[in-house]
């Protein structure tokens, strides 16, 4: 790809709030999808047993979002690791998201 391709790329990105907000959103969607399958895999409950995907995605959510309802604990020094850094991963896009062009368009709406 040439230069004065990706420079207008670019310039299209940063004029449009809409590719913005899309690419936000696509950020955001595809953080909450790996961490889910991550937790899927390396989360195991007593006994054993695999969580299910939907307590893993009900998990990732809550921790993304810092609510945090407490159903699933984790209960080892690794997944206390991995749930802090999902909640990190979660603070910062919701900061992007307050302070950047989505509350220009949430205003706009």
């Amino acid at each position: 790809m040439s230069h004065v391709k990706q420079g207008r790329i670019w310039r299209a990105i940063r004029n449009s709030l809409g590719i913005q907000i899309s690419i936000y959103f696509i950020a955001f969607a595809l953080l909450i999808i790996l961490y889910t399958y991550i937790f899927h895999l390396f989360y195991p409950l007593p006994g054993n047993k695999s969580i299910t995907w939907a307590s893993a995605l009900l998990f990732v959510v809550q921790s993304m979002t810092t609510v945090g309802y407490g159903e699933i604990l984790p209960f080892r020094y690794l997944h206390y690791a991995g749930a802090e850094e999902i909640v990190f991963e979660g603070d910062a896009l919701i900061a992007v998201g307050n302070t950047g062009q989505l509350k220009k368009f949430i205003h706009r709406v």
